[in-house]
């Protein structure tokens, strides 16, 4: 017989139960299948690790609705039309004294008109979500979601929807400081996915979707600008390759989340000991597993295994990362300091063949930036961002801060890098050196006489007392962040050579004994 006849609708008519059959067949196959399809997480170069998978977070179930099984890895986002759905939800409490403090997982979340939505026929009430710890915005601590009936969605959304099979939603929290985002953001990003939704491969998931969900305020009308650098974006991608997406900049497109993680865990990645409230709700780090996993996920990402690698020893390389004068905390003297390093006798014995000293400005990919590090054996830097990079240091190498002025404690600037080396488990010499001598700081005048600065409000002996003591003033008006940030970001620092040598020759000994 013939399935194909000359008449194509007759045959049309034969093929059409045949075809039925077959695909009911498939689906119940698939359905009873334990397959799953994984998307490799070996990368040339990379040695793969043992640890492969974190169990998942117990979560308390707050719906009766049935949870669908997890699709395969590697499923890419798509567009409906679906059936109409309604959401659930499940949380975790994560503290005992602040209620609000839970991870969330909701299925079938929905985004329209860039607003979360439930869809719920039940009469429910959503618990308050807590996901940003630094208050930047009036009322924006908590996440943000309307409560919806399904009968006042239009049936035609589902017809358009986005389909995305797993998100994480996340504050932005520090939109534009490159350490806050590298050493704390996302790290806490991926335990929350990697806890919550179970996504502990070592490379970026093909089917997960990341999303900021701050909302604009009284104090910022129109929400943050998620203007990072290129780095930054690089990071991300390490975790999914899609591009993060802005709530506020979804558009008209309604997207369908159908698993997504919300809410700050009591295991955060940030030092958190100067506010008392931040004391109280978290702890600094998340396990170890997690976040050695986590950069374990980096180095797979970057191609570059530079977590197990040793610290080259032959040559020995020493960099001095700069930053330029116009972003502060510049070493105004760094070349000076590089020609004392390549005159210490122990180095004149060596030959330049196996001592190479350089001075750079990390600029470029995350993998350009990275390069420089994890080729390094003796890394120095002055306090900022460029902290954050003793991430991809490798074993055995030696690490050293230079803080150009001690506001307050001299060791309070260093614990900040002292936390990262904690969290991960890094395997590194860290040491310190802290500027004695005030008549070696100079400050921006840029940014001290910017036209909206608190110094135009200070009398001639305030400004006296500022430039000359580094000394703030005590009127409220004078005594705020600004004038710290002078301190923090503003200034510049021309190093004694002789409060580093000891450091240098100390790494070198070890380096090259």
């Amino acid at each position: 017989m013939r399935l194909w006849a000359p008449d194509k609708r007759k045959g049309m008519a034969l093929l059409k139960p045949v075809f039925a059959v077959f695909v009911l067949i498939s689906l119940v196959i698939l359905r009873s299948s334990p397959l799953r399809i994984y998307v490799s997480g070996r990368r040339e170069g990379v040695r793969e690790s043992k640890f492969h998978q974190i169990p998942t977070l117990d979560l308390i179930t707050h719906s009766n609705t049935a949870q669908t099984e997890d699709a395969p890895r590697g499923v890419q986002h798509r567009v409906g039309p679906i059936s109409p759905v309604e959401s659930t939800y499940t949380c975790s409490e994560e503290h005992p004294d602040f209620p609000d403090q839970r991870m969330c997982v909701f299925s079938n979340l929905l985004i329209v008109n860039q607003t979360l939505h439930y869809v719920s026929s039940k009469q429910e009430e959503l618990p308050p979500i807590f996901i940003s710890w630094e208050k930047v915005y009036e009322g924006d601590q908590h996440l943000a979601i309307s409560m919806t009936q399904p009968g006042n969605l239009p049936l035609t959304l589902w017809r358009e929807v986005e389909v995305v099979r797993r998100a994480g939603l996340f504050h932005q929290q520090h939109p534009l400081n490159y350490y806050h985002l590298f050493t704390e953001i996302v790290p806490t990003m991926h335990y929350s996915i990697c806890r919550a939704l179970g996504i502990c491969t070592h490379e970026a998931s093909q089917d997960l979707r990341l999303f900021w969900v701050n909302k604009s305020g009284v104090n910022h009308p129109k929400g943050y600008v998620f203007n990072a650098p290129q780095a930054i974006v690089d990071l991300l991608q390490c975790i999914s390759p899609q591009p993060v997406l802005n709530l506020q900049d979804t558009g008209s497109r309604p997207i369908l989340m159908e698993k997504a993680v919300v809410g700050l865990p009591r295991n955060v990645r940030f030092y958190h000991q100067k506010k008392e409230e931040w004391q109280a709700r978290f702890k600094d780090p998340p396990p170890l597993k997690y976040m050695k996993h986590y950069r374990e996920q980096v180095a797979a990402c970057l191609n570059h295994d530079f977590v197990n690698e040793r610290a080259p020893t032959d040559p020995v390389r020493i960099t001095i990362v700069n930053r330029h004068y116009e972003a502060g905390r510049s070493l105004l003297n760094a070349e000076t300091i590089k020609d004392h390093i390549l005159s210490l006798p122990s180095v004149r014995e060596a030959g330049p063949e196996r001592v190479v000293v350089e001075v750079v400005y990390l600029k470029g990919t995350l993998r350009e930036q990275a390069a420089v590090v994890w080729n390094s054996s003796v890394y120095i830097w002055a306090h900022g961002a460029a902290m954050a990079h003793v991430f991809f240091l490798p074993r055995g190498a030696h690490a050293v801060e230079l803080v150009q002025w001690a506001v307050k404690d001299p060791h309070d600037q260093h614990v900040w890098v002292q936390g990262i080396r904690k969290a991960f488990d890094i395997d590194i010499q860290l040491g310190v050196v802290t500027n004695d001598d005030r008549t070696k700081v100079f400050f921006n005048y840029d940014v001290i006489r910017a036209p909206n600065s608190q110094y135009h409000r200070f009398n001639d002996s305030e400004k006296v007392a500022l430039l000359e003591n580094l000394t703030c003033p005590e009127q409220p008006y004078a005594n705020g962040g600004e004038c710290f940030g002078w301190f923090h970001w503003g200034m510049s620092l021309v190093l004694k050579f002789d409060l580093l040598r000891p450091k240098v020759v100390a790494a070198l000994k070890a380096l090259r004994p």
